[in-house]
């Protein structure tokens, strides 16, 4: 497979200008050849998704020769389920009438994530989204749907939905761009080290089992996420052992890139800040056990404790300080509420990762939940209480104030907005035990403002680079407790880390 993957790599690239040239023990060759067990390139990425993708890319419009490789059978990793991103001052806002500007967006940076807005990394991010967004636009053929306020991107409405009329998802497009140098099926190993500096890796093709070295000038580490190490995720946010984390995040999100960087004494920042959502129900198959069910319109819901009592502003659950609040409530734990009229017009769904089918929807009925125990529907507050062992007398006051609250139009206790309260009437009650689901990494890899990974020692690591996720999503503790449309924060290091990693490798 390997010698296939390099005759493959090497037909596509006639001009050698794309990808590294194949290279005996002995030293470098001009051609492929069968016994080729050493791969040369000028920047080598590790990871396909959106930050890999976009480092590659930035990389080899500079003139680099590049490789990613993929360890998936596809490329394209998480990027093909996200579709919101963070963008300030753009010309959609604009075009709504929105307000917003680096100015506005640092004064309330702080208030969103509890970070830092004047730190070096998220000037970048503030003042360069806009562009970003832009660039997957009009140099890959994307489209801004809508533009919509999220509590994790701040007051201002800032969350830009995006995709691709044709592909999907707006990393589909640069899947196309890149296809001839991204090598799918194959693992980084181990970085390799040459002379005190980092050169590229050891990779085993996953198919064959074959090994082999990639000697690089500058190496992208951009892994993605590690949602799936329920250990290390734990590790990070302990407070959460115990409480059924689910899984909301691709599959490949396993953390491998941490490894690679811990060989190399890379440093790490904002430990304790593992992005966790709030808003979902375990899935009851069991083939799927530990994954997560999206519950819909959970902001026009009611969320109590176990005492019957109302805790917060439903909407809170589209943001991830939500599950900091998970540590002052009796026993943890949390149950949603709502009315018939609006659980039934959205059905519950399954991530799309966990779709059997690409592009086929999977949802479940309220009766099909309730069959295997996943929700609960009651005909009265008291048959409510009596099954969740509450004070009927609590429950039957706050659903009571709720009602008075829909009915006013106003939350003075919570502020939730006007167009999220709805009544419960009469109807039967359904309950849903709603159970952290693990989703982003807001703390990772150190960056400088180069993207080059910094080791324990506060030093940049000589031929090191990093992106997205696996650094945090900008290489920064001043992310906090994280945002929402992190996406734009991959593609932008991404891009940095690539224009930077081939400068250096070209300018030798």
């Amino acid at each position: 497979m390997l010698t296939a993957l390099l005759l493959t790599l090497g037909a596509c690239d006639g001009t050698g200008d794309d990808t590294g040239t194949a290279a005996t023990d002995s030293g470098t060759t001009d051609s492929w050849t069968t016994d080729t067990t050493t791969v040369e390139t000028d920047v080598l990425v590790i990871g396909s998704g959106p930050a890999g993708l976009a480092a590659a890319w930035e990389a080899r419009e500079a003139g680099a020769r590049v490789v990613v490789l993929e360890r998936q059978p596809a490329a394209g990793g998480a990027g093909w389920f996200a579709g919101n991103f963070f963008g300030v001052g753009t010309s959609w806002q604009a075009v709504l009438k929105v307000e917003d500007s680096l100015e506005i967006a640092q004064a309330d940076w702080p208030l969103f994530t509890g970070g830092d807005g004047e730190d070096p990394w998220v000037q970048v991010l503030l003042s360069q989204s806009a562009e970003t967004l832009s660039w997957l636009v009009y140099e890959f053929g994307a489209e801004v749907l809508d533009v919509y306020a999220d509590p994790s991107a701040g007051a201002v409405p800032r969350m830009h939905i995006m995709s691709h009329p044709e592909r999907g998802a707006t990393v589909g497009a640069l899947v196309d761009e890149l296809a001839e140098v991204i090598w799918v099926d194959t693992q980084a190993d181990s970085l390799r080290i040459v002379d005190g500096r980092v050169a590229g890796t050891v990779a085993t093709d996953m198919l064959t089992g074959e090994s082999f070295d990639v000697v690089a000038g500058a190496t992208v580490v951009a892994t993605g996420g590690f949602a799936r190490d329920l250990d290390a995720v734990l590790a990070d946010r302990p407070e959460l052992d115990g409480l059924g984390v689910v899984f909301e995040a691709d599959l490949g999100s396993d953390g491998g890139g941490r490894d690679l960087l811990d060989d190399v004494d890379a440093g790490f920042q904002n430990p304790g800040h593992y992005g966790v959502y709030v808003h979902s129900i375990a899935d009851y198959r069991d083939e799927f056990a530990g994954e997560a069910l999206w519950v819909p319109s959970m902001s026009r819901s009611l969320i109590v404790n176990i005492d019957g009592e109302r805790v917060l502003n439903e909407d809170e659950t589209r943001g991830f300080h939500m599950s900091y609040r998970l540590e002052e409530v009796p026993e943890r734990r949390l149950y949603a509420l709502y009315p018939l009229d609006v659980i039934s017009d959205t059905p519950v769904m399954s991530p799309a990762y966990n779709w059997a089918e690409t592009g086929v929807v999977e949802e479940f009925t309220l009766e099909t939940l309730i069959e295997h125990d996943a929700a609960w529907q009651y005909d009265s507050v008291d048959e409510l209480a009596a099954d969740r062992d509450m004070d009927a007398r609590i429950l039957g006051d706050t659903l009571a104030a709720y009602e008075g609250f829909v009915a006013n139009g106003r939350d003075p206790d919570f502020n939730k907005g006007p167009g999220d309260l709805i009544s419960f009437g009469t109807d039967p009650i359904t309950l849903f035990e709603i159970v952290p689901g693990a989703a982003k990494a807001f703390g990772g890899a150190e960056l400088d403002l180069d993207a080059r990974v910094i080791d324990l020692d506060g030093q940049p690591i000589p031929g090191l680079y990093a992106a997205g996720e696996v650094a945090g999503m900008l290489g920064t503790a001043a992310v906090g407790e994280g945002f929402s449309g992190s996406i734009t924060a991959c593609y932008l290091t991404g891009r940095v880390a690539g224009q930077r990693a081939a400068a250096e490798v070209l300018a030798r």
